[in-house]
Order: C-alpha cells, then structure tokens, then sequence
C-alpha cells in the first residue's frame, strides 16, 4: 500500500512539476507587451475601482468583458494596475486630467489608445445611482474618441447592477469608437 501511495504521490509532483512553467508564464505583467508590441493595435487601460464596492466583481463586469471584446478583435490590451497609480499620483483623476497631461504622463508606454475609466461611488436611496468617467484618446492623433460621464440608475437589485448597465453602455462605445474603425 505504501509503494501505491509513493507511486500516485510521484505522479502528482511530476504534473505539478510540467504545469508549473506555464501557470508561471501566466503571471508575467503585462509591461511584456510594452517591451514587445506585436502588429496588432494597442490599448492601454488605467482603471480605478469603486470605493463603495468589492473590486473583483466590478473588474469582472467592467474590464473583463472590454478587454476580451478588444481581443477578439485583433487588440493588444495592457491592463496594470501601476498606469492607475501613476495618475493617482499626480493628484489628479480622470475627469480633471488634461489631454496633453495624459499623453505626457504615458509617454514612455507604446500604445495606440488609452482607455480611461473611473468608477464613482454608488448613491444608494430609493434609486441606486452609478457614474464613471470615461476618456479614450488616440495617442497618434492626440485627440479624444470619448469624454463623458455615463450615469446610471436601477430602482431594484445593487450597485453591481448599474454597474452591470455602465459596462453595457461602455461596450457600445467601444463598438461605435474602436471595432468600427478600421485598424
């Protein structure tokens, strides 16, 4: 029984052993896509959580689904939290940020766009209410496709579901300002 145990045990680490190189692969920052842009075009977002919510589930609602649809089609996203913490420490948000103190303040990234959102708290009463300012800006042209808030409101459910409603509304602005144009 113990030469079974010894067996099964060996196999286990040797599994472990062969799918440790590529959960570790995995795990590289996105700043490789920096290093290394690929043909494809490039977007680079800075996110800024909630303060009233958890930010796993608002980045599931609102990035993830961004960030595949933009990889679908054909787009190199850089998604790091450090690009966030660069704006933040400039005292600034997204909303107050200039144009041209954006592209500065990324100069040294490669990237095509930069998709900027924040994510205001949620005011709860009778209606739950929800905003985020967005900014998308073509770094070549060095213009904006998008600066607005997108406001929300559901009278039912939490936060999560005018959160749920801005990331719809987001994914159309994608569609309309980025999908839509040819690359």
């Amino acid at each position: 029984m113990s030469n079974c145990l010894k067996i099964i045990s060996m196999a286990l680490l040797l599994i472990f052993i062969s799918l440790t190189p590529s959960v570790q692969a995995a795990e590289v920052p996105s700043e490789k896509a920096i290093e290394n842009p690929t043909e494809k075009t490039v977007l680079m977002v800075v996110y800024n959580k909630n303060p009233n919510s958890n930010e796993k589930n608002t980045r599931k609602i609102i990035i993830n689904p961004v960030k595949e649809k933009l990889i679908t089609n054909k787009y190199n996203v850089i998604d790091d939290a450090l690009y966030y913490e660069r704006l933040y420490n400039t005292g600034s948000d997204v909303a107050a940020i200039e144009r041209n103190d954006i592209l500065d303040l990324y100069k040294d990234v490669s990237t095509d766009y930069i998709l900027l959102i924040e994510l205001r708290p949620s005011n709860f009463g009778s209606e739950i209410n929800t905003s985020a300012h967005v900014k998308l800006l073509d770094v070549k042209e060095q213009k904006y496709l998008y600066n607005s808030s997108i406001y929300k409101t559901t009278v039912w459910g939490s936060a999560l579901a005018t959160i749920r409603k801005i990331a719809e509304e987001l994914g159309l602005i994608i569609d309309a300002k980025l999908i839509a144009k040819p690359q």
